[in-house]
């Protein structure tokens, strides 16, 4: 029913798991990342039990294979399992029950778990695997992305894409919250829309950036963040609207007023934002820039 690739970047540490499916809301199932220990994915027929159950084993110091191993003790459908699994160091495992309905199958590398199931013909765990291998250069997020899309190379799920998900955690174990966490949950073309979540997160992170530079006091730090942000969303109104107002506090005024146009295009109530903003201290604009603003 499903591929999925669970993986750690040799070069940053990051974890991540990515997964395609025909099926509702792959994310909220298959996907799974405990900082500090590992990361985990069971499919064919899901289980969250089963994927804390390996995690605990190796939370416990258990290896990844006897994580499995162990896992399988208490899982009553483990001949219908599929389960990739890499821990916190990078090593790895994979499992493929007797039941899983072919062609199925999985394999590993250093780092990297890969599997499928109801492929449409053998192959697509080695298409995703070369394809993890084949983009290093890229951000984490990106990477998996393109395993996906590898996958789809070899004819992917026999039954068609309906869902998919990515998880990505940063290489610091204290840190509790993902670096990514994109789901699309429902679409004819998954792999199409969430590959436009990805870029759209990326710029997003980039703008998060800058409205920290903003709160320092770095408006010239924050405007190459934004800038770089509208290059990976340049649809966006909303990044548009805070870049704008960003400009207008450095007094590049006519870009500010032309970047503000674009977002009252989509909703001319925001007319109405830039001075609740100044008003709330979120903005400084002397009286003439906040007319020009409010009149773009």
């Amino acid at each position: 029913m499903t591929y999925s690739i669970v993986a750690r970047c040799p070069t940053t540490g990051a974890m991540g798991v990515a997964v395609q499916t025909h099926w509702f809301n792959v994310g909220a199932t298959v996907p799974m990342i405990e900082p500090g220990v590992g990361a985990v994915a069971t499919q064919s027929v899901t289980s969250r039990d089963t994927g804390r159950a390996v995690l605990s084993g190796v939370r416990g110091g258990a290896n990844v294979a006897d994580a499995l191993a162990n896992a399988s003790k208490v899982d009553d459908q483990w001949d219908m399992r599929q389960v990739g699994v890499v821990d916190w160091a990078g090593n790895s495992a994979t499992h493929t029950g007797s039941r899983c309905v072919p062609h199925a199958g999985g394999v590993t590398a250093n780092g990297v778990a890969c599997q499928a199931n109801f492929m449409e013909r053998e192959g697509v765990p080695d298409a995703m695997l070369n394809a993890w291998a084949d983009n290093s250069s890229l951000d984490m997020a990106d990477r998996l992305l393109a395993a996906l899309l590898g996958a789809e190379t070899k004819g992917g799920d026999i039954r068609g894409r309906q869902s998919a998900a990515i998880l990505v955690f940063d290489t610091d174990a204290s840190l509790v919250d993902p670096l990514f966490d994109l789901r699309v949950d429902d679409h004819p073309d998954p792999l199409v829309e969430l590959a436009r979540l990805v870029r759209l997160a990326h710029a997003y992170r980039r703008a998060n950036k800058g409205d920290a530079y903003v709160a320092a006091g770095d408006n010239a730090a924050a405007t190459d963040e934004y800038k770089a942000a509208m290059t990976l969303a340049p649809g966006s109104d909303e990044l548009a609207f805070w870049h704008g107002l960003v400009l207008a506090e450095s007094g590049d005024v006519g870009e500010a007023q032309r970047l503000v146009a674009k977002a009252y295009d989509s909703r001319p109530q925001m007319r109405q934002l830039v001075s609740r903003l100044r008003d709330a201290g979120w903005v400084d604009l002397d009286g003439e820039t906040l007319e020009i603003l409010t009149q773009a």
